[in-house]
């Protein structure tokens, strides 16, 4: 499992069969960049998970991901 937390406390869990090549091969995306130029605030981090339904998975200012 690999979670996702950011600096408002907010936490996701992505399931390690979720990006498993062999399993479901989803992408997730660690974003830092948008358009190219930094996203804001400038110098933070999200991550996304593209094709959830309604983009609970969305974190930003992430402040830690950890692998499980």
């Amino acid at each position: 499992m690999v979670e996702v937390a950011g600096s408002d406390d907010y936490v996701i869990a992505v399931a390690m069969g979720e990006i498993e090549p062999n399993l479901e091969a989803k992408q997730i995306l660690v974003a830092y960049l948008r358009d190219g130029k930094p996203v804001d605030p400038a110098g933070s981090v999200r991550v996304v998970v593209p094709g959830d339904k309604h983009g609970a998975r969305s974190v930003r200012d992430v402040t830690r991901i950890t692998v499980k």
